[in-house]
């Protein structure tokens, strides 16, 4: 489905899933907001059950507590804390704002990047300044003449202690802990669902820590970057970064971050994706060295399994909640699906309307008859995803092939149709013999009397440029449907010829555009070919953006 604005972050806990975003704090008509959904089912698609409006504030993140009675939204360098209250056998639901509070505080451009729950009373946090803070709840409380700290009521130049509060009308948070070995923005927190107190938590300087939350934030293991690429670049040589123009050497020096890092429901694993800017993007399993903590200093996590998620960045990145599948996604929008015991690619149904940017969120929905993976982006889409255990077959398969070759030869006739009508267009017009007076006032007169001379001949130099005009509008439109889907290139070609319609239309009736035809040896009529050129181009258009409009209905509830 579509929603109405872009998706900056999804939530899921039980059978709820909650989506925010917005167009931000400029007037644009899109509202910020905070939705919830009751999860699509095998029948079902996604059913609003209400919504939070954020005002001129965005929301760009948010976390629901396991118990589904907590929802945790990330508004600049704030959360917002709402309840949450659904009784899906009488369709009851609210959504309360509870409390708000400041939870980043760098000097410049704060903004909370990362918010989890530890359980359905604790919560985590991280931003700008580096500094992830463990957050008490409390909730039915009776708060009557107490007051918020200071720095958490947003005071300037303030930073909080221990023990400060933010108070709401019933309920309050307080500041119990906070970790500070990071050095750059947070990234990504994820904290072990099973012991509730082992936390990984990765920044913009490429590190990454896993640290126990009740023994004063004590750093058990750090991943290293340079041995993780060490790792994978050993397993996908191919994958090895080019060295820079001029450089004899590949470079030492990597760009990856640690973009997404979850723990395993049953905590026996962990997934961890290192993403540059441009590349190949990796899919680690670490998993630890021993069963359990032995040395009090530390506890060692190795690599148990590499495959690649993706040729460009990747952002997104959940688990099953039977530990089976995880999920990656690239900042086109390219869903990617693996068995966590190998990292081998499982099924995945493609849907006819994918997404076309970056996906911001996602998760598995609990379900008795296979796994949903629900998916969100900033292209406004809210999808789910039906995927199987069964591995992708390695070898030639049959349908796999059938499908691609019908892809290919739909985006081929679409291509070939707008390559016709745009060489047609063209080949008339470059034979044209223009008079010596045409477009005398326009800024380009000179580079249109350079294109009349060389057009006004009767040998293959017109045609031939026609026809590389047509070649490069049919490659394109066939690049374009096989780079998006059917519907885009439909409504691509659609505003394609509309505008060679309104050109041509131009052409015709500007008195200081007409132009005397000259295609002889051909008996080709002149009489009003330009109003001809129009309107074939422009019926060309109609139909092809109704279709894509049909299409649309069809494919989009």
């Amino acid at each position: 489905m579509q929603v109405s604005y872009p998706i900056l972050g999804l939530g899921q806990a039980k059978q709820l899933v909650a989506i925010c975003g917005g167009g931000g704090s400029a007037r644009t008509g899109v509202k910020n907001t905070v939705d919830v959904y009751a999860a699509p089912t095998a029948t079902t698609g996604y059913t609003l059950l209400g919504s939070a409006d954020t005002g001129t504030e965005l929301a760009s993140g948010l976390a629901i507590s396991p118990d589904s009675s907590l929802l945790a939204v990330s508004i600049n360098a704030s959360c917002w804390l709402y309840a949450v209250a659904y009784e899906e056998t009488k369709a009851a639901f609210a959504l309360t704002l509870l409390v708000k509070f400041r939870t980043d505080f760098a000097g410049a451009e704060s903004g909370q990047s990362s918010v989890c729950f530890v359980g359905n009373h604790t919560l985590l946090t991280g931003g700008e300044d580096s500094v992830i803070r463990s957050w008490s709840i409390a909730t039915n409380v009776t708060t009557k003449g107490w007051a918020t700290a200071p720095a958490l009521d947003g005071a300037p130049d303030m930073t909080p202690v221990l023990g400060d509060s933010a108070i709401g009308d019933t309920s309050y948070v307080q500041l119990v802990g906070e970790f500070k070995a990071h050095t750059k923005r947070i990234k990504q927190i994820h904290v072990d669902a099973f012991s509730r107190q082992l936390v990984v938590s990765s920044d913009e300087a490429a590190s990454c820590h896993l640290w126990w939350l009740h023994e004063g934030a004590a750093i058990t293991c750090s991943l290293s970057q340079a041995d993780a690429l060490a790792a994978c670049f050993a397993a996908y040589p191919k994958s090895v970064p080019l060295p820079p123009k001029g450089a004899k050497q590949a470079p030492t020096v990597f760009k990856h971050q640690f973009r997404c890092v979850r723990f395993a429901p049953s905590g026996q694993f962990l997934m961890t994706v290192l993403s540059p800017p441009r590349g190949d993007a990796f899919l680690i399993k670490w998993v630890p060295v021993t069963t359990s903590q032995v040395d009090a200093a530390s506890w060692q996590w190795q690599i148990a399994a590499i495959a690649v998620a993706g040729n460009e960045p990747v952002g997104s990145c959940c688990i099953s909640v039977d530990g089976q599948l995880v999920a990656t996604a690239t900042a086109s929008g390219d869903v990617q699906t693996f068995a966590t015991a190998t990292l081998e690619k499982v099924r995945r149904e493609q849907l006819p309307e994918e997404h076309t940017f970056a996906v911001t969120g996602m998760a598995f929905v609990p379900q008795d008859d296979g796994y949903r993976l629900c998916t969100a982006g900033a292209d406004k889409r809210l999808l789910v995803h039906a995927v199987s255990s069964e591995p992708v077959a390695k070898g030639f398969s049959l349908r796999s092939f059938l499908g691609r070759l019908l892809r290919f030869v739909i985006a081929l006739g679409f291509g070939a149709l707008v390559g016709a009508l745009v060489g047609s267009i063209a080949l008339v017009y470059s034979h044209a013999t223009y008079p010596d007076d045409v477009l005398v006032a326009h800024p380009f007169t000179g580079v249109l009397d350079m294109l009349a001379y060389e057009f006004q001949t009767s040998d293959a130099s017109a045609t031939l440029i026609a026809l590389g005009v047509a070649l490069l509008s049919a490659l394109g439109g066939v690049w374009f449907c096989l780079r998006t889907s059917l519907v885009h290139g439909l409504f691509l070609h659609g505003l394609g010829l509309c505008g060679l319609s309104l050109t041509s239309l131009y052409v015709a009736i500007v008195p200081e555009m007409a132009v005397r035809w000259s295609m002889a040896p051909l008996a080709v009529s002149s009489e009003l070919l330009e109003y001809k050129l129009a309107i074939v181009s422009g019926m060309a258009c109609v139909a092809l953006l109704i279709l894509h409009a049909l299409l649309v209905l069809v494919v989009r509830p």
